[in-house]
Order: C-alpha cells, then structure tokens, then sequence
C-alpha cells in the first residue's frame, strides 16, 4: 500500500552504497543508492545524488517504463565534466514510490549512453521536496 506523504511526516527508506563487480574487483562508488516503483516495476539502483541540482531520468528507463510524451525543457544543464547538455525534455509530476511512500516529481530526460549509466539519479528537487531524515 502506497502512502501520500504529508509534510509533517518523517520518512525511513534504507539506503544502500552502490558497488559493482568488474571482473573479480568491487568498485564502490561511495554513493546512496535505493529501490524506485515507477510505473508499476522496480528501478534498482536509483542513485541519490545531493550535488545535482535536477532529478533525472535515463532515455533507456523512459523507454523500457513506456512513457509516451515529455515537455520541452527550457533550460541547459552543465554537467560535471563541464559540458553544456539540452535535456530532451522534461517530465512533471512524475509519481514515484519509495519505501511505500508516493513521491511527486519533475524530471528532466537525458540520452546517458554511458555503459553503467544509473537509470533515475535523483537530486537535490527530490531531496528538498521530502522530509527524508539522515540518522
């Protein structure tokens, strides 16, 4: 049963550090990772990113999850190598589930091509539009 959260609620959700396997080494990627319900499947390894200024949406994720449509997005994003990248759109009110809990937010898509290219990074909109607790 999924939940709506009001502003006032505190909220739970285990976090996990992302680690890969490459041949016989780990490589931990010192970054929170958790499970997202979009659409009805699970989206494991959703990064939780507190430096991004947007949440995000991989182009491979919005097609496999079905998504038809996307508004233009206004903006260009920097990315962290410096780049200057024109999402291909913009997602609004997007409904994600976490823990149980339903999330409400905007998204913008991105053509990350990149093998091992997380498939919802989630950013600091998210963060801020919660009441998530660090213990």
């Amino acid at each position: 049963m999924e939940t709506r959260l009001r502003k006032a609620d505190q909220v739970m959700i285990h976090v996990n550090f992302a680690e890969s396997t490459t041949g016989s080494a780990v490589v931990n990627h010192h970054n929170l990772t958790i499970k997202v319900i979009l659409r009805g499947e699970e989206i494991l390894w959703c990064i939780v990113d507190g430096g991004s200024g947007v949440n995000v949406i991989n182009k491979a994720t919005y097609n496999r999850l079905g998504i038809t449509n996307w508004d233009v997005c206004p903006f260009w994003l920097s990315m962290v190598d410096t780049r200057s990248v024109k999402p291909l759109g913009l997602l609004r009110k997007l409904n994600i589930v976490i823990g149980g809990h339903m999330f409400e937010m905007s998204t913008v898509v991105l053509a990350l091509d990149a093998p091992g290219a997380y498939p919802l990074p989630l950013g600091r909109p998210w963060l801020c539009s919660t009441n998530i607790k660090q213990h």
